[in-house]
């Protein structure tokens, strides 16, 4: 009995984006990656609330910033960010403060 070949999976997709915290609730994102990142938006998860949600495209490099107001922020608030990949893979990835 022969066996049947094991599918090769893609790598992992690391993250693209480096995370810098500047102050409460304010977050910087850098993109580290060599991909132009479209449709780059900020969501936040619990009762927080969202200075801004939408940023667009981010180059290569490019930085982007947002902040989320409120109390307790670190008990029950999370930030997700959304982008586009250009291979129009969406992705999500969730901060925690």
């Amino acid at each position: 009995m022969t066996a049947e070949p094991v599918p090769i999976r893609p790598s992992a997709y690391p993250v693209p984006f480096l995370v810098v915290r500047t102050g409460p609730g304010r977050v910087q994102l850098v993109n580290r990656s060599d991909d132009t990142l479209r449709c780059v938006a900020f969501l936040v998860l619990g009762p927080g609330v969202l200075g801004a949600d939408v940023v667009g495209t981010v180059e290569p490099g490019g930085v982007v910033e947002t902040r989320v107001h409120g109390r307790d922020l670190e008990r029950s608030t999370s930030l997700v960010v959304r982008w586009i990949r250009p291979d129009d893979q969406e992705y999500l990835w969730r901060i925690a403060f």
